[in-house]
């Protein structure tokens, strides 16, 4: 058996600014918003090999991502009120988005085997993934149900060494997948989240490819695909001033 063992850390900032100006029913507004998320993370990941001979490879692994999450929301929204004696009017209305500071652990494990053909015609792969969400928001903690994403991939050797190609390789694929949205991570400590409420986002995805590699050199990768969304949290607010509301 063999065992590799990766470290490493990520940091990824987003800033958005959006200047809206909008006219109607007697009566401008102009609002700018600035949102900016940061995604600090360090990562820690075993994975195992096991050869089984006879072509087949037992693989399994274990993985723990930290991330801490920030965002903040500036906004300015000035109103043209168009009043009957003074038709100049600015409104000033302020509305506030809480900044939010979380904390999550994106666990995971997941074990596949491997079939390798001996004469070479092709290859094959069947493994299955579970996925485990727990964050903090403030002191509370909120985990989120296991997603289990089963894949499976099979390639099939076309040709070999033929002239100026190497090898022609054709792939199809199908999974699910699992992720953290920015919903989840953007939720504040003002709203009560029940405990296994909140799903990981998820979707399944299928692939179908053909790959050929020219003298060792050049490869040609042409690939297409089809991604559904089953899974996925979203915000609304509703209400005005301290009567907004989040749900996800």
């Amino acid at each position: 058996m063999s065992s590799k063992t990766t470290l490493g850390t990520g940091f990824h900032n987003t800033k958005m600014v959006a200047d809206i100006f909008f006219q109607g029913n007697d009566r401008e507004t102009h609002t700018v918003d600035t949102y900016e998320d940061i995604d600090f993370s360090v990562q820690v990941r075993e994975d195992f090999d096991l050869d089984l001979t006879h072509g087949f490879l037992l693989s399994s692994g274990v993985e723990e991502i930290y991330h801490k999450w920030f965002s903040t929301t500036d906004t300015n929204q000035k109103i043209k009120a168009n009043l009957p004696d003074d038709p100049d009017t600015i409104i000033e209305l302020p509305y506030y988005v809480p900044d939010t500071n979380n904390t999550g652990f994106f666990t995971s494990v997941w074990g596949l085997i491997e079939y390798r053909d001996p004469k070479e015609r092709f290859f094959t792969e069947l493994g299955l993934r579970m996925d485990m969400l727990s964050f903090f928001i403030k002191s509370d903690l909120t985990e989120s149900p296991p997603a289990l994403n089963p894949r499976f991939n099979f390639d099939y050797y076309l040709l070999r060494e033929k002239g100026a190609i190497d090898l022609i390789t054709l792939t199809v694929g199908t999974g699910l997948f699992s992720s953290i949205t920015n919903t989840i991570s953007s939720i504040n400590g003002e709203y009560s989240i029940q405990n296994n409420t909140i799903n990981q986002s998820r979707s399944s995805t299928t692939i179908a490819g053909i790959k050929i590699d020219f003298a060792d050199i050049w490869s040609f990768n042409l690939e297409g695909y089809y991604k559904y969304v089953f899974d996925r949290s979203y915000t609304r607010l509703t209400g005005s001033g301290d009567d907004t509301d989040q749900i996800a």
